[in-house]
């Protein structure tokens, strides 16, 4: 026989890789990045410290504005907080039409409230609630369209 034949076999042995060879590798790596995440971090305090104060800022903001908003709910219950859309109708538009449009809006179900403020009834309200109500009386026709305004139900 050849010296071939006689001695054992050679080349890549296989090994399995078994799920707690797999974990063990991740722990390894994750705990190897942690610590370079730690150095880089302490290498340069100050711009760590911006971020860190940025990320906090960033997350503890829609927190402040949450709470804020639940506080003036429980001040003020008659404040009208609920979502609502407003449809900005082309100005011109036939008054007959408007009606149809908030009559279709009043039929369904998802919604909770339909209504409908008229040109002229915006140009009233913006007369009163602003100082700039003069400008309106510089424009021939009233610049203000018809409003339908939508509370969805919850």
């Amino acid at each position: 026989m050849s010296k071939r034949a006689q001695s054992s076999a050679r080349g890549a042995s296989g090994h399995r890789i078994t799920r707690v060879d797999l974990l063990k590798h991740w722990l390894a790596r994750h705990r190897y990045e942690a610590t370079e995440a730690l150095r880089r971090l302490l290498q340069m305090p100050l711009a760590a410290l911006m971020t860190l104060s940025m990320l906090g800022v960033a997350l503890a903001v829609p927190g402040f504005l949450l709470t804020l908003l639940v506080n003036l709910e429980q001040l003020s219950p008659a404040a009208d907080l609920k979502p609502q859309l407003a449809v900005y109708l082309k100005p011109g538009i036939e008054t007959r039409r408007i009606d149809v449009i908030s009559r279709e809006l009043l039929l369904r179900d998802d919604l909770l409230s339909v209504e409908l403020i008229s040109s002229d009834t915006g140009a009233q309200e913006f007369k009163q609630r602003t100082e700039l109500g003069a400008l309106l009386d510089l424009f021939e026709n009233n610049p203000l369209p018809a409003v339908i305004l939508i509370v969805p139900r919850d």
